[in-house]
């Protein structure tokens, strides 16, 4: 494939990168607005706070790793499995 063509692409790609990012935004969203219903419901689960932490730190460095391309097949299965 020419260079040219693979110049034109990347935009494109971008943008589905932000757009699948978007996709979990709300979720997101939830869990920071929602801190202490967070934390309860890890406690239900009977899962730890440092778990709360790792999971919080899967889904930023997941969503950044997506967008910038870094391993976003990896990044994008992480979120997935972080996000059920």
């Amino acid at each position: 494939m020419r260079p040219a063509r693979l110049a034109a692409r990347a935009p494109a790609k971008t943008a589905g990168r932000v757009l699948l990012v978007s996709l979990f935004l709300g979720s997101a969203f939830e869990g920071v607005t929602h801190w202490r219903a967070t934390i309860q419901l890890m406690a239900a689960h009977h899962m730890p706070l440092p778990a709360l932490f790792l999971a919080g730190a899967v889904e930023v460095l997941g969503r950044v790793g997506v967008v910038i391309g870094w391993h976003p097949r990896e990044a994008a299965l992480a979120l997935v499995v972080f996000d059920r």
